[in-house]
């Protein structure tokens, strides 16, 4: 979860000011280091769609990489440009293009 993204839910159940506070403090302990949680989960997309094209039924198993895909980008979890490159890798280079599969062999 992103900084912003914790004020903006807890501010609409305590004031905005004790909100901030509460993110300031939690902020100094770590809790929000977005680029290495951004990292991590393009990382694990990046292993879920090469597992997927390594599977014996890939065509399958790349859908459901892309619906993590579709769910980690509106959530925030990863960049637009890293969404389009994974996705590049899921759909043109996978469901749509099975040959290509093969080819990385």
């Amino acid at each position: 979860m992103t900084k912003s993204q914790f004020i903006s839910i807890v501010s609409g159940f305590i004031d905005p000011c004790l909100a901030n506070a509460f993110a300031k403090h939690a902020e100094s302990k770590g809790y929000f280091n977005e680029s290495k949680s951004a990292e991590n989960t393009y990382s694990a997309l990046k292993k879920k769609i090469a597992y997927a094209k390594s599977t014996p039924s890939p065509i399958r198993n790349l859908y459901e990489a892309k619906g993590a895909i579709d769910m980690a980008h509106q959530l925030g979890a990863i960049t637009c440009d890293q969404y389009f490159e994974l996705d590049h890798k899921c759909v043109y280079e996978g469901i749509n293009n099975p040959e290509y599969i093969k080819k990385e062999d």
